[in-house]
C-alpha cells in the first residue's frame, strides 16, 4: 500500500510541475497537452499499446487544430511568446514548435500501433507455425482417421483453448502448445530410454508418440470457459481478469478414457499401448475415491506399458519445467 501511495503522489507531483511549466513558457492548449500526455504515460499498461498509441495520434493533432483556429480567428499569441523567448535564441518561433511537438506526438503514437500490429501478426504467424506442426506429425504417422480427428478437434476449438483453468497454459492457445510441449518431451525421454534399454523400441515407435503425446488431452478441447474473475495483485489489493472456468456439462466422461473414446468415435487406429497410455497418464490424480478393480486396472497398465511411463514423464516435465 505504501509503494502504491508513493507512486501515486509522485506522479501526481510529476503532471502538476510539468503542467505548470508547460502553462508558464508554453501556451494554455500546450500545457493541457502535456498533461494528458503524462497522464496517458502513468496508464498505459492499463490501456495496452494500440489504444495508448491511438490517444497519442488523437493528441498530436490537438496543437495542429489549435495553430489552424488561431490562425482563422485572428488571434495571435505567437509574437508575444516569440518577443519573451527571442533573447533565448530559440531556433523556431513557438508556431513552430508546437507543430514540431504535434510531428513527434503523431509519429510516436503512429509507432506504437505499428509495433501492436507487428506483435498481432507475428502471433498469427506463430499460432499457424504451431497448427501446421501439430498436423503435419499427425498425418506422418499414416493412420486411419488422422483428417477426421484434425476436423473434429478445428470444430471443437481445440488449438484456440486453454490447456487449464489457472495452472499450465491458461491463455488461448495454451492447450495446442501443451500436446506440442509434451510430445517435445516424450521424443526426448524415449531417445534416453532407449539408450538405456535398445531392446524396448519396438514397443516405443514414433508415430504412436506422436498419438499419444498430442492426442492425450483432446478432452479438453471445449471445457474451459472464458470468465472474469477477481484476485490480489502485487500490492495486496483485489482486480479483476481475464480467467477460465471448467465446464463438464457438455460431454461428462472424465479425463483420459474421455479422449481415448472420443478418438476412436472419431475413427482413429490406434494401438493398445496409446490407448492404455492416454486413459492412464493422470495416473494418482484420476484415482481419488474409485474402487480397487480400478487401482489394480492402473496398476497392471503400468507395469505392461511403456508408453504410458513416458507419456506421465513428458507430460510432467511440460507442466511443470517448460509452462511454470
Amino acid at each position: 500500500m505504501k509503494e502504491r501511495f508513493t507512486m501515486l503522489l509522485v506522479s501526481a507531483l510529476v503532471l502538476t510541475y510539468v503542467s505548470l511549466a508547460a502553462f508558464i513558457v508554453l501556451v494554455f492548449p500546450l500545457s493541457v497537452l502535456v498533461f494528458a500526455l503524462m497522464l496517458l504515460l502513468v496508464f498505459r499498461r492499463c490501456l495496452g499499446l494500440f489504444a495508448s498509441g491511438a490517444i497519442m495520434l488523437f493528441l498530436g493533432v490537438i496543437p495542429m487544430l489549435e495553430i489552424a483556429w488561431m490562425e482563422q480567428s485572428g488571434f495571435q499569441p505567437f509574437e508575444e511568446i516569440d518577443e519573451y523567448t527571442d533573447h533565448l535564441r530559440d531556433p523556431c518561433g513557438t508556431r513552430e514548435a508546437m507543430l514540431l511537438i504535434s510531428l513527434a506526438i503523431q509519429i510516436t503514437g503512429g509507432c506504437m500501433i505499428v509495433v501492436w500490429i507487428l506483435q498481432k501478426k507475428k502471433e498469427r504467424e506463430d499460432k499457424m507455425e504451431k497448427k501446421k506442426k501439430f498436423e503435419d506429425i499427425l498425418k506422418a504417422t499414416g493412420r486411419v482417421g488422422v483428417g477426421n480427428v484434425l476436423a473434429e478437434l478445428d470444430r471443437l476449438g481445440f488449438y484456440a483453448a486453454p490447456a487449464s483453468t489457472r495452472f499450465h497454459g491458461a491463455h488461448p492457445g495454451g492447450l495446442l502448445q501443451h500436446s506440442l510441449n509434451v510430445y517435445d518431451e516424450a521424443m526426448l525421454v524415449r531417445e534416453m530410454q532407449l539408450r538405456m534399454k535398445p531392446e524396448i523400441e519396438a514397443r516405443l515407435p514414433p508415430d504412436s508418440i506422436a498419438i499419444a503425446a498430442l492426442l492425450h488431452d483432446v478432452c479438453k478441447a471445449e471445457v474451459y470457459k472464458p470468465e472474469q474473475k477477481s484476485r490480489k495483485n502485487s500490492n495486496g489489493e483485489w482486480e479483476r481478469y481475464n480467467g477460465y472456468r471448467a465446464d463438464y456439462s457438455g460431454f461428462p466422461l472424465g479425463h483420459g478414457e474421455k479422449s481415448v473414446i472420443r478418438l476412436l468415435r472419431w475413427g482413429l487406429e490406434m494401438s493398445d499401448d496409446e490407448i492404455i497410455a492416454i486413459r492412464w497418464h493422470m495416473s494418482g490424480f484420476d484415482l481419488a475415491f474409485q474402487s480397487p478393480e480400478i487401482r489394480s486396472s492402473y496398476g497392471e497398465a503400468s507395469d505392461k506399458c511403456p508408453l504410458l511411463a513416458v507419456l506421465r514423464a513428458a507430460d510432467g516435465l511440460a507442466s511443470h519445467i517448460l509452462e511454470a
